[in-house]
């Protein structure tokens, strides 16, 4: 029974670290993405959608956000010129971006 309890344990113990790494990450970003720049609302904006769903595309990012093609292309370069998303599929249309520290805090193994 204590060999269950205790892997139980560490298992809550790394989805908090996991949780926490994720806050601060979100944190630290929004900071860069509200910089002075033009395309900062835009920005600012398709991270939100980012925040929730760590891969998507201008068209997803668009129809979450009820905004035009145009807005969320602005967004998503913006985030890309920050080094927060990189586009993942190498195509000219129909890309996909991903936020890959974000990505990379999800797969990472939890310290024991």
């Amino acid at each position: 029974m204590d060999f269950f309890l205790e892997g139980v344990e560490q298992t809550a113990s790394g989805a908090i670290e996991t949780a926490n790494r994720l806050l601060e990450l979100m944190r630290s970003d929004r900071v860069r993405v509200a910089g002075p720049r033009r395309s900062a609302g835009a920005a600012s904006r398709v991270f939100s959608v980012l925040c929730e769903r760590p891969i998507a595309s201008v068209g997803d990012a668009a129809a979450r956000l009820g905004v035009s093609m145009p807005t969320a292309t602005r967004g998503i370069e913006a985030l890309a010129g920050l080094g927060i998303v990189s586009e993942i599929t190498g195509r000219q249309r129909s890309r996909i971006y991903a936020h890959d520290e974000y990505l990379a805090i999800l797969t990472r193994e939890p310290a024991v």
